[in-house]
C-alpha cells in the first residue's frame, strides 16, 4: 500500500482505479464508504488529530466503519484503508447510525435534488436581495449554469470560474455571495471571520445550530427571511412543508462587527 504526506493514495484515486462506469455500478453500501473516506480526506486540514464520529443513514457503512472489516470483501478492503488512513491522521474516528429521518432537510436534499443541481435563488428574489443589501460582485458557491453573478467560484474546475473551491482561497475584499451546501456552513462561517469577509449568507433559519451564535455576532444589519410563496429557489423541487423547515433568509455578515 502506498502512502503520501497526507495518508493513503487510494482516496485521490477512487475514480481512476475503478473507472466511472464500474464505480456507478457498485453497491450503495460501497459508495457510502468510498464518500465517507473522500469526504474525511476533503476535510483533513480541519480533522487532523481530531476524534471524528460518522453520521451515515446507511447502517452497513456505519459496521463496517466501526469493525473495521466484514462478510463482503470489497467492503472489507475499503473499511481497511479508511481505518489505516485514520491511524495515521486522526486521533480517532468512529460512526453511529443517524435514520434519514432524523436528519431533516438536509436528508431531503440529497434525495430529492440531482446531483448536477445546486440550491440556487430565483433572479426574482436574488434581485431583491441586491435591492436590500447592496450588490455582491462574486458568487462563491455556483456553477456556470446557475451563477447569479458574472463572477463565481465553481465546486468543480470550469474554465470560466474565478477560482475553484472557495473554501481553498482566501475570499477577496469587496461584497460577496454565498449560497452554501447546508453540510458546509460550519466551514462557511468559520471561513468568514478568518479572512474577515463581506458576505451575503443564504442559510437556513436554524437557531439550535452552533453556528447560529456566529451569525448574531457577525450580522450588520438583521437578516431578511424568504417568502414561501413564491419558492425563492430557481428550482422549486421542495415541497412547501420542507421548504417551510429550511426557512431559508440572507444575512449580511462582517467579522469586524463581531
Amino acid at each position: 500500500m502506498q502512502a503520501s504526506g497526507d495518508g493513503v493514495l487510494f482516496w485521490g484515486n477512487i475514480r481512476s482505479r475503478t473507472g466511472g462506469l464500474r464505480e456507478r455500478s457498485r453497491s450503495s453500501n460501497w459508495k457510502e464508504l468510498a464518500a465517507t473516506g473522500l469526504a474525511l480526506r476533503h476535510f483533513l486540514p480541519h480533522i487532523r488529530g481530531q476524534s471524528v464520529c460518522i453520521q451515515t443513514d446507511n447502517q452497513v457503512a456505519k459496521s463496517y466503519l466501526v469493525h473495521q472489516g466484514g462478510m463482503c470483501h470489497h467492503l472489507y478492503l475499503l473499511s481497511r484503508e479508511i481505518g489505516l488512513w485514520s491511524e495515521q491522521n486522526l486521533l480517532s474516528l468512529t460512526a453511529v447510525y443517524l435514520p434519514g429521518t432524523e436528519n431533516g432537510p438536509a436528508d431531503q436534499l440529497s434525495r430529492r435534488f440531482p446531483s448536477s443541481v445546486s440550491l440556487c435563488l430565483s433572479p426574482q428574489t436574488f434581485q431583491e436581495v441586491i435591492h436590500r443589501f447592496g450588490s455582491p460582485w462574486l458568487d462563491l458557491f455556483a456553477t456556470q449554469e446557475n451563477s447569479l453573478l458574472p463572477h463565481f467560484c465553481s465546486l468543480i474546475p470550469s474554465p470560466l470560474a474565478w477560482a475553484t473551491d472557495a473554501l481553498s482561497v482566501r475570499w477577496p475584499r469587496g461584497l460577496l455571495y454565498c449560497f452554501p451546501p447546508i453540510a458546509l456552513i460550519p466551514r462557511v462561517v468559520r471561513k468568514i471571520r478568518e479572512d474577515q469577509a463581506l458576505v451575503l449568507l443564504v442559510v437556513p433559519h436554524w437557531p439550535w445550530r452552533s453556528w447560529f451564535p456566529l451569525l448574531l455576532q457577525m450580522a450588520t444589519v438583521p437578516p431578511w427571511q424568504f417568502p414561501l410563496h413564491p419558492s425563492p429557489l430557481r428550482f422549486p423541487i421542495l415541497s412547501p412543508e420542507s421548504l417551510k423547515r429550511l426557512n431559508l433568509g440572507v444575512w449580511m455578515l462582517n467579522s469586524s462587527s463581531s
